[in-house]
């Protein structure tokens, strides 16, 4: 220990006119007499008074002694050495990522560097500015530049811990944006657990402190299913992160009935491999759940990686019902699609009284032909005679300049070479939207109607060369997909943890809502081109609806991360550019000082002098009162 400003106990010499005080004070014994008189002399007479009185035992003497000496301890400044942090500007990286759930240092890894990071705000000098760094998927600065010690420790408070992988490249982009003052030093809390990154930190001073004291982990490393033609099979990998043999129970669950459940051993560092097969092709949500053969609740200490799911909804093959005189391209296409079904009918049979098909088929292709009666299904018109959904004029070969809009439907749609013979000339409807349009009216366009999604096109694919070009397969397969869309969601094998999940929802659909594993509900606007849900940071099943009472599905989002799931923390990191950073103290020696302690002491002691005082005075004045009543 150390005092920072000795001079100060030269006040300590204040205790001599104190006790000279209490040695000069004068002392009388209080005796019962008959009368006063005869002692009015004696009380005036000062030759009768002892100036000088032995010290005795004083209980507010001592009190006063020890206020003193606290507030001269107090200005002294006693400080103890120690390896607080003591540069200017502290810069401060917290990891959130999902690693740092783990439960081996209770209650978790994050709470127990948030207690390391306030007890560095506590020991923080006044004079230095804190900047908090929060690496997630996402990384924030949560405070900037600050020497408030009540902000810092709101910022922290906001800090939460998330399920996914950190996102280093930016968090070591701003911790480097971060250094303003050439007495400066970043500190990396974290368990070492760090992705690649290219970006080097170009902080003087780097000091890492590792969290963590386990290794022991087992987790669900991939879970999946592979229908086929008469059956599903189902994929499960579990892998043993740790350094010791590790067993497990092994569950797995369709829907909520039990399908297999089976005691597996792991040795460290490999994997189990388990395969179910002769599942149903049926709409079905799976489930496997690792638990401990002993305490089902203490498997392991990161408990983010013992289940995993499938939301599994099988595709089934689109129908699709062409209606044409006769187009080779149009039949090579829809007889190259994979998972659909072609038919082909002729307008002449409608002409000799057939009834044409206006149900069992996904979706219905209409070439120079339209149907009295319109079914209720997808619709994609070729070359479209007049009809009641749109006014339909002349053909015409003077289409002027074309021009494709952008749109997700013409996406990699290259017009540039297409010649086309001749187009009608189309009043575009109100519903419509144009993809490809022209001087003399839309090539193409796109619209709901009559709760039905429908595709046009103006002009007779046989009098263009659009199907010797490469746009021909990508815009009729952009269409089919718009008439008749797949899923509401574009991820049959789930989402990982952080990943954005695009909605298409089909017609109508101006709503979507969203229910969370946790029961949470959120609602999605709906425009052209869907809805983007990004919440996905908790594992499980989400639902999905189309509001208001529409379509309902299911998708899986799962923690399958080597690198989170290895939750061994490292004593040391490398960084690029940088030789290996470890818990290394600072390079300047931090002083804690203690003088505010003091200070409350003698404060407490003030206080405690002053009602030892006034209680003694007010069983003095009882005293007195007493022995007045009785004379």
């Amino acid at each position: 220990m150390r005092f920072l400003s000795p001079l100060f106990a030269l006040l300590g010499l204040l205790a001599i006119p104190i006790l000279l005080l209490y040695m000069l004070k004068l002392r009388r014994q209080d005796v019962k007499v008959s009368s006063t008189l005869l002692w009015q002399m004696v009380v005036q007479d000062r030759q009768a008074n002892i100036p000088w009185q032995r010290l005795r035992r004083n209980l507010l003497l001592f009190i006063q002694l020890l206020i003193l000496a606290a507030l001269v301890f107090a200005l002294l400044r006693p400080a103890f050495s120690s390896d607080m942090i003591s540069n200017a500007e502290v810069i401060v990286v917290l990891d959130a990522s999902a690693s740092m759930q783990a439960t081996d240092v209770k209650p978790t890894r994050f709470e127990a560097a948030k207690k390391e990071i306030e007890t560095i705000i506590t020991n923080l000098p006044l004079q230095s500015e804190l900047t908090l760094i929060h690496v997630t998927e996402q990384p924030t600065i949560l405070i900037a530049h600050s020497n408030n010690k009540q902000e810092m420790r709101r910022a922290l408070a906001a800090a939460n811990v998330t399920s996914g992988e950190a996102n280093w490249e930016r968090g070591f982009a701003l911790a480097n944006s971060a250094i303003s003052k050439p007495d400066h030093i970043l500190l990396l809390i974290s368990d070492g657990g760090l992705s690649q990154t290219t970006i080097p930190l170009y902080a003087e001073q780097i000091r890492y402190i590792p969290i963590g004291a386990s290794a022991a982990n087992i987790g669900v490393a991939a879970f999946s299913i592979a229908p086929s033609q008469e059956a599903g099979e189902i994929f499960v990998k579990v892998r043993n992160y740790g350094a010791a043999e590790s067993s497990a129970i092994l569950s797995i669950f369709r829907d909520e009935a039990l399908l297999q459940a089976e005691r597996i051993r792991i040795p460290a560092g490999a994997d189990h491999i388990q395969i179910i097969s002769d599942l149903p092709l049926e709409t079905a949500n799976y489930r496997a759940r690792l638990s401990s053969d002993v305490n089902a609740e203490n498997l392991d200490d990161y408990p983010l990686d013992n289940q995993a799911f499938i939301a599994f909804n099988p595709s089934t093959n689109q129908r699709i019902l062409l209606v044409s005189a006769g187009n080779f391209f149009l039949e090579r296409f829809l007889a190259a699609l994979p998972n659909a079904e072609a038919y082909q009918v002729f307008p002449d049979d409608a002409d000799a009284g057939t009834k044409l098909p206006t149900e069992g088929f996904s979706t219905y292709i209409y070439d120079g032909y339209v149907p009295d009666v319109l079914p209720d299904g997808g619709i994609l018109l070729i070359n479209p005679p007049a009809n009641p959904l749109f006014d339909v004029g002349l053909a015409t070969a003077d289409y002027g300049q074309v021009t494709v809009l952008e749109h997700p439907l013409t996406q990699f749609v290259e017009w540039g070479e297409v010649q086309i013979l001749q187009t009608r000339a189309v009043i575009v409807p109100s519903w419509a939207e144009i993809l490809i349009d022209s001087d003399a009216g839309p090539l193409v366009f796109v619209g709901e109607v009559q709760s039905r999604r429908i595709a046009v096109l103006s002009f007779d694919l046989l009098d263009s060369d659009l199907p010797l070009q490469l746009a021909f397969p990508i815009l009729f397969n952009n269409l089919l997909t718009y008439l008749n869309p797949p899923a509401i969601y574009d991820a049959p094998d789930g989402y990982q943890i952080g990943d954005a999940v695009q909605l298409k929802p089909g017609p109508g659909v101006e709503e979507l809502g969203v229910t969370l594993p946790n029961g949470t509900e959120k609602t999605l606007s709906v425009d052209e081109y869907g809805a983007t849900f990004l919440e996905t940071q908790q594992t499980g099943l989400y639902t999905v609806a189309a509001l208001p009472g529409g379509q309902i599905e299911q998708f899986a989002v799962n923690a399958f991360s080597n690198l989170e799931s290895a939750i061994a923390p490292k004593e040391n990191i490398s960084l690029p550019g940088q030789n290996p950073v470890s818990d290394a103290p600072s390079q300047q020696e931090g002083l804690r000082e203690i003088w505010h302690y003091l200070a409350m002491l003698a404060l407490i002691l003030l206080i405690l002098e002053w009602w030892l005082y006034h209680r003694q005075n007010r069983f003095d004045l009882a005293k007195l009162w007493q022995r007045g009543q009785s004379q």
